[in-house]
C-alpha cells in the first residue's frame, strides 16, 4: 500500500555523535540535533553507495567493487540509487560477461560526522527504469530539540511536486572522488575519501527526444530524462538533483556519452536526470509489486514557492 506524505513544516537535521571507520552490521546509532541550513538540505539525504559483484569470465571469476550515490528516501532508511549499483555485466572486446550483485553498503552524508560503511539489503533492482532500491540494515534515531530519542532519519529527501521547466537552476549532490577507490583493497582498508560534492547547473532540456536516447520504461509507462548542466561524474550517479529549497527534482541518472568509430567521449556538462514524478511511479510501482510499504515525501506547491 502507498503512503504519501505532505510536508507541511520545517525540517530539521541530523549532526552525528559516531565516527570511526569500519564495517557495521545490524545495530543502532543515534545522532543528535541540529539546526538545518541550506547546504544540509541539499545534501543530508544523500549518502555514498559501495556495490560489489562478481563477473564470471567462462572458467573464471573475479570480483568488484563500485562507488555510486544515493538519496534516503524516509526514516525507515530506504535507499534509491541508478540501477548501475547492480549492475555488473562486463564487456571486453565485443564479448559481454556475465557480473552478479553479491552486496552494498551505504556511507552517510558528510553532515554525520560519520564514515562506516551500513550494509544495505536490495529490495528491487529495474534495469528498464534507471532505477534500484535498498534498505538500510541498521537502525537509526535522533534526538529532538527536547532531547527525547526518535526512531529513524529526521531528515530524508522531499520529492518536488513541479516538473523541472528548462532553464531552473538545480544542484546536483554525490560522490566526486570515488574513482580512486577502484580497487577493492583500498575500498577495504580506507574510508576517509567518500565525500559528497555539490556542482551548480541549470535544467538545460525538459526531456531528452527518444531519437537520441531510447526512453526508460515501466510497465506501459516510459521517461525521456531531463539534461542538467551540473558537473557531474560516474561515482554521482543515483545522487539527488535539488532545487533552490532543497526540493528533490529527480536523480542523476547517468553521463550523457556520444559513440562514435574512436570510442565513447562524455559530453561536458551534459548529464541525464530521471526526475520526481518518475521517482515516484518506480516506488509505487515497486511497493505494488512487493506488497509493502514505501514511504516518501512530496512537497505542497505553496511551500516550492517560499524562498
Amino acid at each position: 500500500m502507498k503512503r504519501f506524505t505532505i510536508l507541511i513544516s520545517l525540517l530539521f537535521v541530523l549532526f552525528s555523535c559516531g565516527c570511526g571507520n569500519s564495517f557495521t552490521s545490524p545495530m543502532e546509532v543515534t545522532f543528535a540535533f541540529i539546526e538545518e541550513s541550506s547546504m544540509v538540505k541539499q545534501t543530508a539525504s544523500v549518502a555514498s553507495i559501495l556495490s560489489s559483484g562478481r563477473v564470471y569470465t567462462g572458467s573464471d571469476s573475479y570480483s568488484t567493487t563500485r562507488v555510486l550515490s544515493g538519496v534516503i528516501l524516509n526514516e525507515e532508511g530506504y535507499i534509491l540509487t541508478s540501477s548501475e549499483a547492480c549492475n555488473f555485466d562486463v564487456s571486453d572486446n565485443g564479448t559481454i560477461y556475465e557480473g552478479k550483485f553479491t552486496n552494498a553498503y551505504a556511507v552517510l552524508s558528510d553532515v554525520y560526522q560519520d564514515q562506516r560503511h551500513y550494509m544495505l539489503n536490495l529490495v528491487d533492482n529495474r534495469e528498464e527504469a534507471g532505477l534500484a532500491l535498498f534498505r538500510l540494515q541498521t537502525d537509526f534515531y535522533y534526538e529532538n530539540q527536547a532531547g527525547e530519542r526518535k526512531s529513524g532519519f529526521q531528515y530524508p529527501a522531499v520529492l518536488s511536486s513541479r516538473e523541472p521547466q528548462t532553464g531552473i537552476q538545480c544542484y546536483a549532490v554525490g560522490n566526486s572522488l570515488a574513482e580512486i577507490l577502484a580497487n577493492n583493497t583500498f575500498f577495504h582498508t580506507s574510508f576517509n575519501d567518500l565525500h559528497l560534492s555539490v556542482t551548480k547547473g541549470i535544467v538545460s532540456m525538459k526531456s531528452i527526444p527518444s531519437e537520441i536516447l531510447d526512453p526508460y520504461s515501466l510497465d506501459s509507462k516510459t521517461c525521456n530524462p531531463s539534461v542538467i548542466s551540473a558537473a557531474v561524474n560516474r561515482e554521482m550517479c543515483g545522487g539527488g538533483v535539488f532545487d533552490e529549497n532543497g526540493y528533490l527534482l529527480g536523480i542523476v541518472a547517468s553521463k550523457l556519452v556520444s559513440e562514435t568509430a574512436n570510442g565513447i567521449s562524455y559530453l561536458t556538462k551534459m548529464s541525464l536526470m530521471l526526475e520526481s514524478s518518475w521517482i515516484a511511479d518506480y516506488l509505487n510501482f515497486v511497493s505494488e509489486r512487493n506488497k509493502i510499504e514505501i514511504p516518501y515525501t512530496i512537497a505542497t506547491m505553496q511551500e516550492e514557492s517560499v524562498q
